[in-house]
């Protein structure tokens, strides 16, 4: 049951967050760009 309630919080969590995902692509992207160019 516990595994269940878990997945469904997941699941959740990312469509809450889907329509953020362009937008932490960028900045995962651009601090991967700085981290290269440190």
């Amino acid at each position: 049951v516990i595994e269940e309630s878990l997945t469904l919080a997941m699941r959740q969590a990312l469509s809450f967050l889907q329509p953020h995902k362009m937008k932490w692509n960028k900045i995962l992207k651009s601090v991967e760009l700085e981290n290269i160019f440190k």
